[in-house]
């Protein structure tokens, strides 16, 4: 059995006198597991007004950006960004560009123009995003 903990995961650690248990090795998996911080993925737009992204979890925070690495294109398409939980982003303050929600995060597109050139695009047709999110 192990003698002592990590200090920040709390995961099993022995010294050369503790016994080695298997089950001591799952449980430190599961605890790592269980602490995986950030979420990275990807999904691709399918050209509706609006589209959830489902987590599975709330996030703390969520980045996404074309398939470019672009969150805006010529500075007039909102087509990524960051927001956190109960702060909507926004294009031109008026147009959703995405938001956060209990399971996950909302994309929007904007086939007209929010303001003179300005369009959201976080769910354009066909385009790859890739996002992180943060557990």
């Amino acid at each position: 059995m192990s003698s002592q903990k990590t200090e920040h995961y709390q995961l099993h650690q022995w010294s050369l006198s503790d016994e080695f248990q298997t089950q001591e090795v799952n449980e430190n998996f599961q605890l790592l597991d269980t602490a995986a911080r950030v979420v990275v993925g990807t999904y691709v737009g399918d050209g509706a007004e609006s589209r959830h992204i489902e987590l599975g979890f709330q996030p703390l925070a969520v980045l996404v950006a074309n398939d470019h690495g672009q969150m805006s294109a010529y500075n007039t398409a909102a087509c990524g960004g960051l927001t956190v939980p109960g702060l909507t982003l926004y294009q031109l303050g008026n147009a959703p560009v995405m938001e956060i929600d209990g399971t996950g995060f909302t994309v929007y597109r904007k086939t007209a123009e929010v303001g003179p050139g300005y369009m959201v695009r976080t769910n354009f047709p066909d385009q790859t995003f890739v996002y992180l999110a943060l557990r």
